[in-house]
């Protein structure tokens, strides 16, 4: 995924890098280094991603004219790029063009920008909401299995678990029909019985 990034990076899709990143930096439980690496490519992509957008939005408000310093051609250029960016409907970008942006402005335009920049980041990873464990209320049916692992395996080994469901067997045609017939024959003596207590009342 960290490779995905970097290559996605280099290809000019900083949205599908920015993924890989965020994948990448979740996938090693055990390696710190790696994920503190991934963790900084991250960071260092939504700052250019927030440093890209704000020039944007800035070169838009100025009415594509681009940052007052450096020549006039570089201005222009830069201007018609951002235009160019505002007008697109999607974000990507390569690198050079990141590059020409920022260094398209002043060493104090970019770290008053770079400031705005690291306070949106915070904001928006401040405001990522914590995830929750989903709670469903199961009403108790059937048996409690409870399965344990052995303390003397590896702490991260699998625990594998096999279970066997099946059906229960229905009775069977003869065990139904001894059923039937003893209900038919109880049904035909209290027959017998009715008729003969109505036989001595009307004597």
């Amino acid at each position: 995924m960290l490779a995905l990034g970097n290559s996605a990076l280099q290809n000019g899709n900083p949205q599908q890098a920015r993924q890989a990143f965020e994948s990448a930096a979740g996938l090693s439980q055990s390696d710190e280094a790696f994920n503190e690496d991934a963790r900084v490519q991250l960071n260092n992509l939504k700052l250019q991603q927030a440093l890209v957008g704000l020039n944007v939005r800035q070169g838009g408000m100025g009415g594509g004219n681009g940052s007052n310093s450096g020549n006039n051609n570089g201005n222009n250029n830069s201007g018609a790029q951002l235009l160019q960016f505002r007008n697109s409907k999607d974000a990507n970008y390569t690198q050079q063009d990141a590059k020409q942006i920022i260094e398209n402005n002043s060493a104090d335009e970019n770290a008053a920008l770079m400031k705005l920049a690291e306070r949106l980041i915070q904001q928006q990873d401040a405001a990522v909401a914590n995830p929750a464990v989903i709670r469903a209320s199961i009403p108790e049916q059937g048996r409690l299995l409870t399965f344990k692992r052995a303390v003397v395996v590896d702490t991260w080994a699998d625990l594998n678990i096999n279970l066997q469901a099946h059906t229960t067997a229905a009775a069977s045609w003869n065990v139904r029909w001894l059923v039937l017939g003893i209900t038919a024959l109880v049904l035909a003596v209290l027959g017998l019985l009715a008729r003969s207590l109505a036989k001595r009342e009307q004597a």
